[in-house]
Formats: C-alpha cells, structure tokens, sequence
C-alpha cells in the first residue's frame, strides 16, 4: 500500500460520522442531543426544560437569564436538585457568558434564552457545544429556522409536544 492510498483510507475513517450522544428524556424518544443545541418554543418551554432537568438530578447544570425572574423554589417543588444547578443573571453579555458557560466544561446542560439572530453567534455556540460535549437548550417565544439547531419541539401549553427538526451533527 503506497502512501496515497494509506491517506484515503485515513480520511475514509475520519469522515464516519460518530453515532450522536444524548440525554435521555420521557418526553422525547430521541432525548436531547449532547454537543448540540436544541430549541424548546411555545407556551410550556419552562415547565418543558425543568421536566428535563428534574430527569437528570445527577448532572451539573447552568440556567442563564438576561435579567433573573425565575422562582427557585418551582424548581425544587418539581423535583430539580438545586445543588446541582446554577443561575446565572447576564445583563446584556447573555451571548459572552453563555460562551464562557459552555467553555468551561463545567456543566451538560446549559438553559438560555433563544435572542440570537446573527446565525454567526449560533455557529459559535454550536461549536462550542460539540467541542465540549455540552447540551444546550434554547428556550425560544417562537421557533426558529436557524441551521445550527440540532433540536427543535414545539411545546403546547398541554405540553403535547411536536418535534419540528432534528439536525445530523457534522
């Protein structure tokens, strides 16, 4: 074999796209892809995302908000483990702490709102989450069409949800 030919088989190996981790969750047969990032849209995204939450007590997690108006103690009452999450308020640097969230490899899952139009910023943040093997769920008013979202459901405010789009990792 001639060294052309040992590079082709090289790069045949490398181009196999690995089979995608992902948390499992009652709500979604696929569960919620690792190094990704999913969008939760509708009227019961919260309750939808604290559900997940309340299913991986084991995992550190980060819930970042532009300005802090969430209740703690719902969380607690829908069995979250408070221990293991952390909240952040991020004033209007939500996209420079979000990135440092993720690039600390300190938690799996990280929950931020969906406020970025520039599809550079979830290119970003899409890579950051598959460089470091991080869940991270939007949390959107209304759904997207952006490229970089691996995962997208709808949510009603029964919680019967509706998963729009599901993303091949590249």
């Amino acid at each position: 074999m001639n060294k052309i030919e040992f590079l082709r088989q090289l790069i045949g190996q490398s181009s196999a796209t690995p089979a995608s981790e992902s948390l499992s969750f009652s709500s979604l047969s696929e569960g919620v892809p690792l190094g990704a990032l999913s969008e939760i849209s509708g009227i019961g995204k919260t309750e939808f995302t604290v559900r997940f939450l309340a299913e991986h007590k084991d995992l550190q997690a980060a819930w970042l908000e532009e300005d802090f108006n969430l209740f703690p103690g719902a969380f607690y009452q829908r069995q979250v483990n408070l221990n293991q999450l952390l909240f952040i308020e991020t004033g209007q640097q939500l996209f420079w702490a979000l990135q440092q969230v993720v690039c600390s490899q300190l938690f799996k899952i990280v929950v931020a709102p969906q406020k970025f139009k520039n599809l550079k910023d979830l290119r970003k943040l899409q890579l950051h989450c598959e460089a470091h093997n991080c869940s991270l769920v939007l949390l959107a008013d209304q759904a997207s069409s952006a490229w970089p979202i691996a995962l997208r459901v709808q949510v009603h405010k029964d919680l019967v949800l509706q998963q729009k789009k599901r993303r091949r990792a590249l």
